[in-house]
């Protein structure tokens, strides 16, 4: 069984960097905040303004949050993260309150690596 990692939280900010729509929320997991070796991403749990959300993994798409303002986040297999990735969240839509993020992390099970 995969050594549990711990949960990490991050909150939104408007950003013209946004991949989805410029200019509107990203919550933003930069590489100093996640744990220090390759981990997997296995749950998360997501409170935005509305709209829908995709995650990335440094610029690559990777998941979509269908509902941008309550979501599980659960992927069918848990996200590989090697040590110096980050993972955004950005939503389509630039309204309303800052989306916060929880993202929950284990070591890698084995034979996934």
């Amino acid at each position: 069984m995969a050594s549990n990692l711990g949960v990490r939280s991050a909150y939104g900010v408007l950003s013209a960097s946004n991949l989805v729509t410029p200019g509107a929320w990203v919550v933003t997991f930069p590489p100093a905040v996640l744990p220090a070796s390759e981990f997997e991403c296995w749950h998360g749990a997501i409170r935005g303004p509305g709209g829908y959300f995709l995650v990335y993994l440094d610029d690559q798409l990777y998941g979509v949050g269908e509902n941008g303002l309550i979501n599980e986040y659960a992927p069918p297999t848990a996200m590989y993260v090697r040590q110096g990735q980050a993972i955004t969240l950005h939503w389509s839509i630039a309204t309303g309150t800052a989306p916060t993020a929880w993202l929950y992390f284990r070591q890698p099970e084995v034979g996934r690596l």
